[in-house]
């Protein structure tokens, strides 16, 4: 098994889909910068509603990157690796950037507390634009209908 081409990568996946993964890197590693801050006195208490939230975005958009990187290369198993393997190294490594920032710079720590909660539903937001298409094919695949792969890219 090779690495793909990322120019044929890219024009299977689509632009979308790549800045999606970028939008989740990013959100992710801003969500785990931020728990690595230590807590201090006065800092006001964490919202269950906003922890539950940003718990289950984060959860849903790397499958739904997972399952779009899949439903694009269903007919070019050359590309599958890459286009599933590529979300799974954007969320590994900002989640080891971000744990090691948060313990390294407990300003910027602090700084991107508030931040959390926003990045994630961006990231998400994203997510679901540049995903829609297969998010379709998921439904159809759910209530029985007939659907068609490959996906379209975005």
């Amino acid at each position: 098994m090779s690495i793909p081409d990322p120019a044929v990568l890219a024009a299977f996946v689509g632009l979308a889909f790549l800045a999606a993964v970028a939008a989740e890197g990013f959100a992710i590693f801003v969500e785990q910068t931020a728990a690595g801050a230590k807590k201090a006195e006065s800092d006001p208490p964490a919202s269950a509603v906003g922890g539950a939230v940003q718990g289950i975005v984060s959860m849903v958009a790397p499958g739904l990157l997972l399952l779009h990187g899949y439903f694009v290369t269903v007919g070019r198993p050359d590309l599958v690796a890459g286009a599933v393997g590529l979300p799974v190294a954007a969320l590994v490594v900002g989640a080891i950037l971000g744990r090691i920032s948060g313990a390294v710079a407990q300003p910027l720590a602090h700084a991107f507390r508030p931040l959390a909660l926003p990045a994630a539903l961006l990231g998400f937001a994203i997510v679901v634009w540049a995903t829609w298409p297969s998010i379709q094919v998921l439904l159809a695949l759910l209530s029985g209908s007939a659907a068609t792969l490959p996906v379209q890219p975005v």
